[in-house]
C-alpha cells in the first residue's frame, strides 16, 4: 500500500495536497471518502478490503504504476459494496458499461479537440455525491 494511502487510513494527510495523474484515480479516490462519510463503511474496513484486493493481484504481478494501484482500489471497492449490499452485481455491471462510453466519449472528444484545439486544457465535470 502506497504511503499516501496509509496516511489517509490515519487521518493524517492534507487531501488539498494530493495529485493524481488520472482525472478517474482522483475521482474514485473522492468516492471512496464521500461514500465512507456517509456511512457505508468505515476506511478501516475499505483499508482491508484494499489490501486483500493487492494482495491477490500481487500474487502474479507486482503493482507497477498508479493506474493498476487504483484498478486494485476499484476492486476493492466494488467488493465491498457488494458485500455490504449496496451495489448488486447488475447495478455495477450497468454502472461499468456507463463509464466505459463515457471514456470512450472523451477519448474520442480529445481526440477531435486535439486536432483543431490543440492548447485547450481538458474539462472534468465535478462529482457530486448525494
Amino acid at each position: 500500500m502506497s504511503g499516501t494511502s496509509q496516511a489517509v487510513f490515519e487521518g493524517a494527510v492534507d487531501l488539498g495536497s494530493l495529485e493524481f495523474r488520472e482525472p478517474w484515480a482522483a475521482r474514485l479516490f473522492g468516492v471512496t471518502l464521500a461514500m465512507s462519510e456517509r456511512g457505508l463503511f468505515t476506511m478501516k474496513d475499505f483499508q482491508h478490503s484494499l489490501i486483500a484486493a493487492v494482495g491477490d493481484f500481487e500474487k502474479a504481478s507486482c503493482i507497477r504504476d498508479e493506474e493498476e494501484y487504483y484498478t486494485r482500489w476499484l476492486e476493492a471497492l466494488s467488493v465491498l459494496l457488494k458485500s455490504r449490499g449496496i451495489m448488486k452485481d447488475e447495478m455495477l455491471s450497468a454502472t461499468e458499461e456507463r463509464v466505459v462510453e463515457r471514456l470512450l466519449g472523451l477519448q474520442h472528444e480529445r481526440h477531435h479537440h486535439h486536432e483543431h484545439s490543440p492548447g485547450r486544457p481538458d474539462v472534468i465535470a465535478p462529482l457530486v455525491v448525494a
